[in-house]
């Protein structure tokens, strides 16, 4: 399975345009990324995506730390570096991270 970096989607996605239109895409809010050691079965680490869709059902997307973080390097070269105002605090396995903005 391939997956596209995608650095600018507005117009990337053409052979969505019917589905949108139907109204198949959903949107869910996200909750939460989370690190899976030995996720893949590779045994290397996988990165999991969580979310809410309107109707209250879980979406759960996986995909490798390598990708993961090619993608992010991607996007940091292309539209710099958004952390600099981001301040975090380590608690146990968790992250609390909050920034200045959005």
């Amino acid at each position: 399975m391939n997956v596209r970096i995608v650095l600018d989607a507005d117009g990337a996605f053409p052979e969505m345009a019917e589905e949108i239109a139907a109204g198949k895409v959903k949107q869910a809010k996200l909750s939460a990324v989370t690190a899976l050691p030995a996720g893949m079965q590779s045994g290397r680490t996988s990165v999991a995506l969580i979310g809410k869709l309107e109707d209250g059902t879980t979406v759960f997307m996986e995909v490798s730390l390598r990708v993961f973080q090619m993608a992010a390097a991607a996007f940091t070269g292309r539209y710099g570096d958004e952390t600099g105002d981001a301040s975090g605090v380590v608690v146990g396995d968790e992250a609390v991270l909050g920034w200045k903005g959005d």
